[in-house]
């Protein structure tokens, strides 16, 4: 059943409200050059995060101080929009997250990783059934964890379990927007892949991956047809450039592909991404019914919470406040 724009019209309107409390660039910048860890913390005080500060167990923890941020803003989306499952998938992330962990610790003997639990189900009922069998998850969920199972079993690589897990993650989120005809969330859904596959590209091209064995890690879907990753798999990772100049993706690529040639790292590749993304969201601003307002609040307090941790996180470790402006994202405000 397609959804009517007139659906979300108070949503709307609740949204908009929202959107002028969100970080912008001037708060982000005094939190960046404040002199130390607790004076950039400190200017949170003047923000929406101020009604979380007397709840953190801990001084400073601005680890709880997000995840507060984000329960309240899932809490109040599944109030404006109950059990829609097109909001809902972008929670769903989360699970896919403790999964992989989950699994990952299962498997390669790793330190269990904290849990996220603001996804769509608990994630310690998630923890029973990947490690006791026990507890009720989603069909899907149940399917994508032992499908990942038995692939790890007969492989033993751990990027399988990363692979699979996110193809049933874009194909989920994709074929619900594809059902509703949300060409808003397609088109972002469909860049998320491309990112993701132009990492797997290049990743595969650094260790030496046979070609086959490459082509069965593509995730389907993107912008970027699969068989034209495949076809450029024969040329050199600088070539990957002039390949895909035709797509929306030439200055991140050149950019990003340079940065990780110097650093071995997709930090600035995957800033540039969301950067594209954000921009892209930022048209949702001209829309006055409809979901795609709803999308984009959730894609912008996200991106809101990882400049918060990059900021902070390079604070406590005395980073110079050039190196920390670098790593922002561009806030949606």
């Amino acid at each position: 059943m397609l959804l009517k724009e007139t659906e979300f019209s108070y949503a709307v309107g609740r949204i908009r409200k929202l959107e002028d409390w969100l970080l912008n660039s001037d708060i982000l910048t005094r939190m960046a050059d404040a002199h130390d860890f607790e004076s950039a913390f400190t200017i949170l005080n003047e923000t929406t995060y101020a009604k979380h500060m007397t709840k953190l167990k801990e001084a400073f923890d601005f680890e709880d101080l997000i995840r507060l941020e984000l329960l309240i803003t899932k809490n109040l989306i599944e109030y404006l929009a109950p059990d829609n499952k097109i909001l809902r998938s972008f929670w769903l992330k989360f699970d896919i997250i403790n999964a992989k962990a989950l699994l990952k610790a299962k498997f390669l003997g790793l330190e269990e990783a904290a849990l996220i639990n603001y996804g769509t189900i608990d994630a310690y009922k998630l923890k029973n059934y990947i490690f006791e069998g026990i507890d009720e998850i989603p069909k899907e969920l149940r399917f994508a964890i032992s499908k990942t199972v038995l692939k790890f079993e007969k492989a033993s690589d751990p990027q399988i379990i990363d692979n699979i897990m996110d193809k049933f993650y874009y194909s989920h989120t994709k074929n619900i927007a594809e059902e509703n005809k949300i060409s808003f969330l397609i088109y972002i859904i469909m860049s998320a892949i491309d990112l993701v596959n132009l990492k797997t590209f290049i990743r595969a091209k650094e260790s030496k991956k046979d070609k086959e064995n490459f082509k069965h890690f593509i995730l389907p879907g993107g912008k970027i047809k699969e068989i034209q990753l495949f076809e450029a798999y024969d040329r050199g990772v600088d070539d990957i450039v002039a390949k895909f100049k035709y797509t929306p993706y030439l200055q991140i690529l050149s950019s990003g592909i340079e940065y990780y040639g110097k650093n071995k790292s997709f930090s600035l590749l995957e800033k540039l991404m969301d950067d594209y993304i954000i921009e892209y969201i930022k048209s949702a601003k001209r829309i006055s019914f409809g979901i795609e307002p709803l999308i984009a609040f959730q894609i912008a307090k996200e991106t809101e919470t990882r400049n918060l941790r990059a900021i902070l996180i390079c604070k406590k470790n005395n980073l110079k406040e050039e190196l920390i402006k670098e790593r922002l994202r561009i806030p949606y405000v």
